[in-house]
């Protein structure tokens, strides 16, 4: 009788039953798990996809506005005042002035009339066709060197986009003196911004 009972193989089957409910269950445990992760990840690429379209969208409303736009700047010595403009065949916008009082800096700075060259917050506000509430805030910083070569950082999130635009000097010359009837002097700077590039970057 004791061999019988050795020999039998009732209960095995709740022994192989567990057995399938632990294996389930680990099963289970690693899906959520993957599961939980997965969402994470999409939570973090629709942030990353707001960074990118919000700095991008400033960076290409900062090209627009600056393409092609010349630049003029006169100095004269009798009346000791500068007459400047930026024009684009349009009407001046707050960009333009923006523009127009940097370059001036820079003008001033080149006939060492003023010591520090721009470098300042721009606020720029993207659009978008979709709601204020998919734009996030974007952060930036513009620079102009003693060549009036203009170069701007979007920061947003983890993303930064670059604008980069090169002067080009109307006259090949960065800037030239006349001399006129009355013996004073006119100095003159005429320039347009062409090659305006973006380049991306995530941090």
């Amino acid at each position: 009788m004791l061999t019988n009972r050795i020999r039998s193989e009732k209960g095995a089957t709740i022994l192989i039953a567990l057995l399938f409910f632990l294996l389930c269950a680990v099963a289970g445990s690693v899906v959520l798990a993957a599961g939980t992760g997965a969402s994470g990840r999409v939570s973090n690429l629709v942030t990353d996809e707001q960074s990118y379209y919000s700095a991008t969208s400033a960076a290409r409303m900062f090209k627009t506005e600056i393409m092609d736009k010349t630049f003029d700047c006169v100095y004269n010595s009798k009346t000791d005042e500068y007459t400047t403009t930026v024009t684009d065949g349009k009407s001046d916008t707050n960009f333009d002035k923006f523009l127009k009082d940097n370059a001036l800096t820079v003008f001033k700075v080149n006939q060492e009339v003023a010591t520090t060259l721009p470098s300042k917050d721009l606020t720029i506000t993207p659009s978008s066709s979709v709601g204020e509430d998919n734009i996030k805030d974007v952060t930036s910083q513009f620079t102009m060197d003693k060549n009036y070569n203009i170069s701007v950082s979007f920061n947003c999130g983890d993303f930064t986009c670059y604008v980069s635009g090169t002067a080009t000097f109307i006259n090949d010359k960065k800037q030239y003196k006349t001399t006129l009837s009355d013996g004073s002097t006119q100095i003159e700077t005429n320039l347009t911004w062409t090659d305006v590039r973006i380049s991306k970057q995530m941090q």
